[in-house]
């Protein structure tokens, strides 16, 4: 987002070692307080995460012409008044997700969809395409894109969803969803009340 904001004022990116040392600044900062798992080895980690940033500048962050960056969003979707935040959306009207991953993804997450679709509603300029760069953290650090355009079944979709989440939480009743790719140990502090409440087991 440092080279995003750059950019949008200089027509032009970063030095990629810069934005490199920006990452490395900023995870120096986050190992101050950061809880690692038993198998994690945070230098690993950094090592990782600077290939990683490397790779996005060199192969995409050239292709890029933000238009509009961080934007926060709010409008009405099925009655409902909806809240969001884009990222990234460039000049074309393409909604750019920028995220990491343990592994490559086989298709685009159900929920990221619903996530991106919402987005793509309520964002003033948007073409209706949405882009996933994905930065994949595996042995070999690599990029994956995933390109989609907002369907009449996703609109749908958004459109009874929101209806039904908004009239349970007026009842208060809420669901797990374990099915989330948040919905772990690792990543949900949450996780022993959740198993209290409800049962059934949170994975690791």
């Amino acid at each position: 987002m440092t080279n995003v904001r750059y950019k949008v004022a200089s027509k032009a990116d970063m030095q990629t070692e810069g934005v490199v040392g920006l990452f490395r600044q900023a995870w120096k900062q986050q190992l101050a307080s950061a809880n690692f798992c038993d198998d994690e080895i945070p230098q690993a980690i950094g090592k990782t995460g600077e290939a990683l940033v490397r790779i996005y500048m060199h192969e995409m962050a050239p292709q890029i012409r933000p238009a509009a960056f961080e934007r926060p969003l709010g409008g009405v979707i099925s009655s409902v008044r909806i809240r969001a935040q884009i990222d990234l959306m460039d000049e074309d009207g393409t909604i750019i997700d920028i995220r990491t991953a343990q592994a490559a993804p086989a298709r685009v997450e159900p929920m990221q969809r619903f996530e991106w679709t919402t987005c793509s509603r309520l964002a003033e300029g948007s073409s209706g395409v949405v882009r996933s760069d994905i930065l994949v953290m595996g042995s070999t650090p690599q990029l994956i894109t995933q390109t989609w355009a907002v369907s009449a079944a996703d609109v749908q979709w958004t459109d009874a969803l929101y209806r039904l989440a908004q009239e349970a939480m007026r009842r208060g009743y809420y669901m797990p969803n374990r099915n989330s790719i948040h919905c772990s140990r690792h990543h949900c502090p949450c996780w022993r009340r959740c198993e209290q409440d409800f049962g059934g087991v949170v994975e690791p």
